[in-house]
């Protein structure tokens, strides 16, 4: 060779995929430029609860929580033989309209519920869309003239400052949601086309296996957001419920109420662990995850290369090209290597990074909130077994029984996406090509 031998790259990367006419056919010689075909595993059909059961089963929890609360505050010494009350609770003492408040707030979306599951299951689709409509106007203004109504008398018979605390979360909503509705009724997004008045149906989120980099980005954008939605959802309804169950009864308490401060506080945490655990269990269902798992894949990862010396070999980034495993790019001044089956994600971008490493192996998060909800049940035993009330047995045992439910479906939930994930990274890696 004229020159003299040159010195070779120590590793060769791979080339950039060429438009799908012109790939490499099978059996030829360069099949490095290839980007393999995911194939993704299918999920068995994982029971999921609907919405109608999960509002109900949220109506029943916010209720217990509450009279457990009561009870802790307001129990009696009625098995005494010179007892002045036959009640286990002074019932009296209790603010209705406090309680009412509350029910209220928190209930909300029962009735929405109720009246979407009539709208969109019994009535004919012409009908169906005036009575979503109809339904949803007459839900938020029944919420919002029992809130005023509740509000006026606790205004008569309080400070202003009681009236404070029952707005503060309110307007913390607003803060966090803006001045929108929809969260307000629907926990989880709706993507339906009722406004062009074609559907009344929700239209779920999924996933399409896009040959198109753009497409595989625009994707992740718009679950991206829906998963943001639904986190914000889910932490901030568990902080109400925790909020207007565990706190705001001890707010509106007579000065002269003796309880135990301990005690009716890690109730209130409790609560608020478990309805958060109720929430994303409700939120993120494994079909869901599976959904962004998916993304996750054709969106792919890339890692920085501190290697910078002349003779390596690399190619400059292409946004409009799909990238395969330890292809080495340059992108903004900076060296970087594909590490991942296939990536359509920008290097160096921290939303796509983060994206890649939550949902590469959903079981993951599973297994933390899993070791989160074992370490709740685990306390509330341990206070269980040192608790020497009779309330305090009630009180712990009922909120014991309610924490088994999410810890099933966690545990369900986490085995099996574990095994079909571990399955799924063999057959990738028996897929992958030498780099």
């Amino acid at each position: 060779m004229a020159g003299g031998r040159r010195n070779l790259p120590r590793s060769t990367p791979m080339k950039p995929v060429p438009p799908a006419d012109m790939r490499t056919k099978p059996g030829s010689e360069d099949r490095s430029w290839q980007v393999p075909c995911l194939q993704h595993v299918l999920i068995p059909d994982i029971p999921r609860d609907g919405e109608l059961f999960f509002e109900t089963l949220m109506v029943v929890f916010v209720c217990t929580g509450l009279g457990l609360q009561y009870l802790n505050m307001y129990r009696t010494i009625w098995w005494l033989p010179h007892s002045y009350t036959l009640y286990a609770m002074n019932l009296y003492l209790i603010d209705t309209d406090v309680t009412g408040f509350i029910l209220t707030l928190l209930c909300r979306r029962f009735l929405w519920a109720v009246l979407k599951h009539m709208s969109l299951n019994f009535l004919p689709r012409a009908a169906a869309q005036y009575m979503y409509l109809t339904s949803r106007i007459l839900v938020l203004l029944t919420t919002f003239s029992l809130l005023s109504w509740f509000t006026y008398q606790i205004f008569m018979k309080h400070h202003i400052v009681h009236i404070l605390y029952l707005y503060y979360l309110i307007v913390v909503y607003f803060i966090i949601f803006g001045l929108t509705m929809e969260p307000f009724l629907d926990l989880i997004p709706e993507y339906s086309k009722i406004r062009q008045g074609t559907s009344v149906t929700p239209r779920p989120i999924y996933h399409a296996c896009s040959p198109s980099p753009e497409g595989i980005r625009q994707e992740v954008e718009v679950l991206k957001g829906d998963f943001n939605v639904r986190i914000k959802q889910s932490l901030f309804n568990a902080l109400m419920v925790g909020y207007y169950v565990g706190i705001i009864p001890l707010f509106f308490a007579q000065n002269t109420l003796q309880y135990d401060t301990f005690w009716v506080g890690q109730h209130a945490v409790f609560v608020f662990l478990a309805s958060m655990t109720l929430y994303l269990v409700y939120c993120f269902p494994p079909r869901y995850c599976d959904i962004l798992h998916r993304a996750a894949l054709h969106l792919g990862t890339w890692s920085r290369v501190d290697d910078r010396r002349a003779h390596i070999s690399f190619n400059p980034w292409n946004r409009e090209q799909l990238w395969s495993r330890g292809v080495l790019t340059k992108h903004s001044r900076e060296f970087y290597r594909c590490d991942a089956p296939s990536a359509a994600a920008e290097p160096g971008n921290a939303h796509h990074e983060r994206f890649y490493m939550l949902f590469c192996n959903p079981s993951g998060a599973q297994c933390f909130i899993l070791g989160l909800q074992v370490c709740a049940v685990l306390s509330e035993t341990l206070l269980l077994i040192r608790a020497v009330e009779w309330y305090q047995l009630i009180s712990g045992s009922i909120l014991l029984f309610v924490n088994f439910y999410p810890l099933f479906k966690l545990f369900r939930d986490y085995l099996i996406l574990c095994k079909i994930y571990k399955a799924e990274r063999l057959i990738l890696e028996k897929q992958a090509p030498a780099s």
